[in-house]
């Protein structure tokens, strides 16, 4: 707290003087901190989080298709699996017959 201003609740203090009370009720660190852990992962979103040490896993990023994308969001959801485990099983069932293949057949 520095003077009369309480620095941890600092958005609250502002929608208090300056907004409408029910956005000020809701202004709080609590409530902030709840709002922000909404907006990072939506329920629609078709991820879940996840605590993975950083050396276990390493982020690609891939353009698919939209219906694909869709597809496998639907598969997530039904069999109650994250989308980055059905595309490691995917590419883990498909690559050995990649290696089997000769280059240039």
């Amino acid at each position: 707290m520095v003077g009369d201003i309480d620095l941890e609740n600092l958005d609250a203090a502002f929608a208090a003087a300056f907004g409408d009370p029910e956005i000020a009720a809701g202004a709080s660190v609590k409530g902030r901190k709840a709002r922000e852990k909404r907006a990072a992962l939506k329920a629609t979103d078709g991820r879940r989080k996840r605590g993975v040490a950083p050396d276990q896993t390493r982020q690609l990023n891939v353009a698919i298709r939209r219906e694909l994308r869709e597809r496998l969001a639907l598969a997530s959801r039904a069999q109650r699996l994250m989308m980055v485990e059905i595309v490691e099983k995917a590419l883990e069932a498909y690559l050995p017959t990649l290696e089997r293949k000769p280059k240039n057949a």
